[in-house]
Order: structure tokens, then C-alpha cells, then sequence
């Protein structure tokens, strides 16, 4: 007789998904045996599964940047988790910054891939990727107010006026500079530049935040 497949439906992260059943066990079937393939313990059968599915929100594929004769990143591989804090460490002129331009799209390398939850974004502009970063430099604009070089990212994205006043004044309060929003970044110590530049890098929300030399300027407390 053929056996009856019957069909489930399970719900999962708010969506529908329809599973066939196992078949009903035959009579005399042992019960410890019954619903999986003999020789398969099922906690290593899912233990497979659960391997093929796990992909890095970020994935460095054998990146390498040349500049002229100089080789500055040399066949870099990685993988990095959400919510995951990585640190880059090593010596003056080691690449590091490299790394980080390349993964932000201010540079493209010259070989290998850079995959963000599965897309290949190795040529994508920076404009394009969902990251902030906090350049060494800090790279404020001169002619811009603090405030509103924290309000360039969203101006951009033409998120409304309201949205962008008060999105800058919680920054400005986060990184305790409520009281320098109409200052110009030549008015700005280091440490205050630094800390715009922070502000304006969280303020489009991004996937991922990158900090090159962020310690460098700031106050120990």
C-alpha cells in the first residue's frame, strides 16, 4: 500500500513555509530507527546542515593591491561575523589602511573579491556600500560646520530636514559636542575633529563601521 505523505505548515521568521511530512512508520519498525536513514546519527546529519548554510557577513577572497611596483596588500583572506569587532594590528605601512579603503570602495583591488552577505561588492562605489569610516585624517570638510558634516550622508540620501536636525543633535550629544554644531573644523581640536568625524560616519545608520586609527586624537577619559 502506498504510504501517505502528509504536508505541515510551519511558520518561521514571519514567513510560510510548506514541509512535507515524514511517512508514517511502518509496523515493527524499532522506534530509535524510525524517520531517519540508518547509519545517520541526526545530530550529525544537522550538524552538516547547519555548515552549508553558515555564510560571513563580510568575506575577503585573496585580496591583493598593487601601486606600481609595490606590492602594499599581498593575497589578504578573512571572514567576519554580524556583530563581530575585528582588529587590525601591525607595523607603519603594513596595509591595514589599505584594507580598509579597499573594503569601503575608496580603493579596488587589484586581485580577489570582497563579498558582503553574499554579494560580490569588489567593484560596487563606495556610495553604494552601506559603511561608514572614520578616516585617519578625519577628512571633514573645511567649509562645513560640524553640524553639518554630520548631516552631509543624509543630505545625500535626501532624508528629510526634520529627520536630519534631530539625527545631528543626538550625535552631538553622543559624542558630547552639543555645544559645537556651528563650529568649523579649524575651530576643532584634534580630538574634536575626531569625534565629528565618528558622528558623521554613524549618522547613515551603516552595516558596518570602520575606524582607522580611532584612538589616535582622543582624550583618555
Amino acid at each position: 500500500m502506498a504510504q501517505q505523505v502528509r504536508s505541515t505548515l510551519q511558520r518561521q521568521n514571519n514567513s510560510a513555509l510548506i514541509r512535507p511530512a515524514l511517512p508514517a512508520p511502518r509496523a515493527g519498525l524499532p522506534t530509535q530507527a524510525r524517520g531517519r536513514p540508518q547509519g545517520i546519527a541526526p545530530t550529525a546529519q544537522a550538524g552538516r546542515k547547519e555548515k552549508e548554510c553558515i555564510v560571513a557577513f563580510l568575506e575577503l577572497e585573496g585580496i591583493t593591491k598593487y601601486f606600481g611596483q609595490l606590492t602594499a596588500v599581498d593575497h589578504i583572506s578573512l571572514a567576519v561575523e554580524q556583530g563581530e569587532f575585528l582588529t587590525l594590528l601591525g607595523p607603519s605601512g603594513c596595509g591595514k589602511t589599505t584594507i580598509l579603503r579597499m573594503v569601503a570602495g575608496f580603493e579596488t583591488p587589484s586581485d580577489g573579491n570582497i563579498l558582503l552577505d553574499g554579494d560580490d561588492i569588489t567593484h560596487r562605489p563606495a556610495s553604494k556600500r552601506p559603511m561608514g569610516m572614520v578616516f585617519q585624517s578625519y577628512a571633514l570638510f573645511p567649509h562645513l560646520t560640524a553640524e553639518q558634516n554630520i548631516a552631509f550622508g543624509m543630505s545625500i540620501r535626501r532624508q528629510p530636514r526634520d529627520v536630519i536636525k534631530r539625527r545631528c543633535a543626538e550625535l552631538l550629544e553622543l559624542v558630547g559636542l552639543s555645544d559645537k554644531g556651528r563650529s568649523y573644523p579649524h575651530q576643532l581640536s584634534g580630538g574634536q575633529q575626531q569625534r565629528i568625524a565618528l558622528a558623521r560616519a554613524l549618522a547613515v545608520e551603516p552595516k558596518m563601521l570602520w575606524l582607522d586609527e580611532p584612538l589616535s586624537a582622543l582624550d583618555a577619559k
